[in-house]
Formats: C-alpha cells, structure tokens, sequence
C-alpha cells in the first residue's frame, strides 16, 4: 500500500487505493498471480468486503529483423525483368523468454516491383534463437540493367508485448542486362562489278534492358577482296555503341563496303553471312542476329588497243607495217573481239590491209 492502513471516508464518498505488485525476474510471461483485498468498517468489523486482483506477467521483448549476410551471395541478388528472386529475413528473439512475432512489409515507393509475403506471417522463436520469413521480390517488366529494387523495410512486432522489433532494412537487389541484338537488313546486291565497290546496309537495333555493345562478323569474303565497315559515313574500329530504347540512340545504320580486285573471275559465286553479337553476355534471341546473302561477279569486257609507233612518216608508192597489239583486260573470255580502222581522212591511191599474226 501506499498510504496508512486506515482510511476515514464520510457518507457517499470514496477514495482512491494504490497498490503495487513486484514481479521477480525469474516469472514466466503470462504466469499469473491472485491478490484478495478485503476493505473492514472500523466502526462494525463485520462488516467487509472484498475484491479479487488478478496480475499477469507480461513479457520484456527484445528483437532485431534484417537480411543476415550469411544469407547473402556473393555480389548480392540479381534478378531479370518479371523474374523473381527468394530474400530471406531473419527474426532474431534476444529476449529471454520465447516470443511470437508478427512480420509485415513497408509496400510504399515499390515503383512497380511487387514484394509478396508468404502465406503465415507468424513465427514463434524460442530466447536466443531465430527464425526467417521468406520475401518474394519481382521485377517489373520495364526493369533497366543494374537498376536497384527498392528499400525492402520489415515490420515486426511482439503479439506477446506489442514491442516493435530493431529493422534494418535491406536494399541489394540489382537487375541484370538482358542482351537482345536484332540485325536488320535493308537493302545488299546481287551482282557486284570487280574493280568497283558494292555495299550493303544494315540496321541493328538494341532491344535489351541496358547499354550494348555490339560486335559485327563478316565471314565469307574472299581475302583478295578489300571491305571495311562504316557507321554514319565513318569507319568502324571497335563495337557498336547502342543505347536503351528510352535513351532514343539504340538503332544504328551500319553499311559493309565491298570491292572485288578488277581481274576477278566473271559469274563467281560468293556466299557472306552477316552476323551480330554482344561484346559481353549472351543474346536472348540468337535467331535475328544473323543475315546471308550470295552475290555473283558481273562479266566485264574491256579490250585495250595498242600500237607500235604514233606517228607515221611514210614516202609515196611504199608499204609500211604497223604492229598493233589487242590486250583482253575483261575477266572472261571474248570470241568475238573485232578491230575496225577508221580514217578521218582516206586520200586516193592509199590503202590498208589488216592481218592477225
């Protein structure tokens, strides 16, 4: 009590009795105890009355809530866009007594990730030990790479003494690059002319999650052919630089310049294929990243005349021989090359006579 043990009270008054109850260290939570207070009229010591006070320990929690890194691989977790990844929480019961927790989930500024709790958000731990709940955490659709998920923040409170656990919230989800390349072709010959220069064009689009850098295969061309690569009118000398598509700089032009040396053989039938990869990673849809196309060396036909002196000084009623020579610098064969003479002025009395050998 905290007040003398009589207490003088005048007709329909009350007054107020205080009492205090010492719990020791060692009472179980929810171990209960009984107090009868019985109040006695000084003035009849018959009569009395009396109430029963009912006292339940309560218990003393004390807890933390966080990722343990132990559970955490190395680099931390990567997912994919509308992947999913496993991220366990650790309740740690630092009390002495065993405790039964309630686990939630701050589901504000998910920026369209989705956070989903498994079915039973209880657990019982036992003093000193822990238990785990674990967090399905998935991407959205429009997830960039290495774009970090957000602030995962538990909430976890003792249904035993209502205390709110220490949180540490947890924060190191990453997203990984999807590499998605698509080569399109927008225009390449069939016929090439050696000695002159053939192009073919090409667009590449990045259509993954992240910056690209894209490599560029040509197989198939002779080694005596000369080509070289050009991105907007410059030449190639490394990976293609593409950005994401919210960026706006993820198609490129790109243009294959070919020549074939000037005697290469007519009707040659070459076969190229085109083909365009990830400098890191591997494409998700290997099927549009390639390109083959066969292109056939035109005949060309080029005779070349020489002859064996330019200037003719000839006497009057004499015969002069002239050598003149017939140089085929086409690439096939011609039958049915012929020599014409023409004069632009023929004199009377003057003739020519034209022989082969």
């Amino acid at each position: 009590f905290n007040q003398p043990p009589t207490v003088t009270i005048a007709p329909g008054n009350t007054a107020v009795v205080l009492l205090q109850a010492d719990i020791p260290n060692t009472a179980l939570p929810g171990q209960t105890a009984s107090i009868d207070v019985t109040a006695i009229s000084q003035a009849d010591n018959t009569v009395t009355d009396t109430i029963r006070v009912n006292l339940t320990a309560s218990m003393i929690s004390n807890s933390e809530v966080g990722v343990n890194p132990d559970d955490i691989p190395l680099g931390g977790w990567w997912v994919e866009p509308t992947e999913s990844v496993i991220i366990p929480f650790t309740v740690w019961n630092n009390a002495t007594s065993q405790d039964t927790f309630n686990f939630e989930l701050d589901t504000t500024n998910m920026r369209g990730w989705n956070a989903t709790l498994p079915a039973t958000t209880t657990l019982v731990v036992r003093a000193g030990e822990s238990g785990r709940i674990l967090i399905t955490l998935t991407a959205p659709e429009n997830a960039q790479s290495g774009d970090p998920a957000p602030l995962l923040t538990p909430i976890v409170t003792s249904t035993s003494s209502g205390t709110t656990s220490l949180s540490t919230a947890y924060g190191g989800v990453r997203v990984t690059m999807l590499h998605d390349i698509i080569l399109r072709v927008l225009g390449n010959p069939t016929n090439v002319t050696p000695g002159q220069p053939s192009s073919v064009t090409y667009e590449i689009e990045n259509n993954g999650n992240g910056p690209e850098h894209a490599l560029l295969i040509v197989e198939g061309i002779p080694s005596t052919w000369e080509y070289h690569i050009e991105v907007g009118a410059t030449e190639l000398s490394g990976p293609i630089s593409l950005s994401p598509s919210y960026e706006g700089n993820h198609i490129a032009q790109v243009q294959i310049i070919f020549t074939p040396p000037g005697g290469e053989e007519a009707n040659l039938e070459i076969d190229i294929d085109v083909s365009v990869i990830p400098s890191e990673g591997t494409d998700l849809n290997p099927s549009d990243n390639d390109h083959s196309f066969s292109v056939r060396t035109n005949r060309v036909t080029r005779p070349v005349l020489s002859m064996s002196t330019d200037v003719l000084d000839v006497r009057t009623d004499s015969m002069h021989l002239v050598t003149l020579g017939v140089l085929n610098d086409g690439n096939a064969v011609d039958g049915s090359m012929r020599i014409k003479i023409v004069a632009d002025t023929l004199l009377p009395g003057i003739t020519s006579t034209l022989s082969n050998g």
